[in-house]
Parts: structure tokens; sequence; C-alpha cells
């Protein structure tokens, strides 16, 4: 007789849990490091065919991204001034003092945006 898989309540409800906190751990081992040795946002938008339209963001440091979140753009009109106040958001989640550049599209409203960022928060 074979070993037994896990039950969909153990899965949802053990396995789950214990993944979550191991991974809790280790994005809070890599928040330390963002202090150390500084930090890279890095942001990509995607748009599917039913008009969905997401940013996704991640800190690279030393050698290590994570996946920090990603937003339900959709509802809004992504001009400058959206643009801004998404990635101040994502600054100060992940610690003004750790960033030191934002890597994001070159399209010319992330230009803009991104020249506005340089000069508010000293990054490149």
């Amino acid at each position: 007789m074979g070993i037994e898989p896990p039950s969909p309540y153990e899965i949802n409800n053990k396995y789950l849990e214990m993944e979550y906190k191991e991974m809790e751990a280790y994005v809070n081992q890599q928040r330390e490091k963002w202090k150390t040795y500084g930090c890279t946002i890095m942001s990509d938008g995607w748009t599917g065919p039913t008009e969905l339209s997401v940013f996704n963001f991640m800190v690279y440091s030393k050698g290590n991204t994570v996946f920090l979140k990603s937003v339900d753009v959709s509802n809004h009109i992504k001009d400058n001034k959206y643009i801004y106040e998404l990635l101040k958001t994502i600054i100060k989640e992940v610690g003004q003092d750790n960033v030191v550049q934002i890597v994001t599209g070159n399209g010319s409203t992330f230009m803009k945006v991104g020249k506005q960022l340089m000069k508010k928060y000293n990054l490149y």
C-alpha cells in the first residue's frame, strides 16, 4: 500500500500555514539585508485580454529577489500623478532609507515619474 497524500483540509490548513510562516521568515530575513546593503525596487506592468491591468513590484538586494506585491490598476488612469503616488507608497513600504534605485518600464510616463522620484528621494 502506498503513502496517502494529504487531504485538502491538511493542505489548506496545516501545510499552507507552515509554508506561509517559512516564507514570512525568509522575507523578514531579506528585509534586514535591505537595511545593510540597500535595495532596488523593480516594477513591471501587465494588461490581459480582459483589460485587467496589474503592476508587479519586486525588491532585489545582494543576489536575492523578493516578490513584494501586485497592484490592480485596472480602474486607474496610469498618468504621472497616479504612478508617482503608487511608487511613493512602495518606497515607504520598503523603507525610504533602504532604496537605492527603481527599475521600471521606459515609457514616457515612467521617465517623468523617475525624474521626480530621483529629486525627492535621491535615487538612481
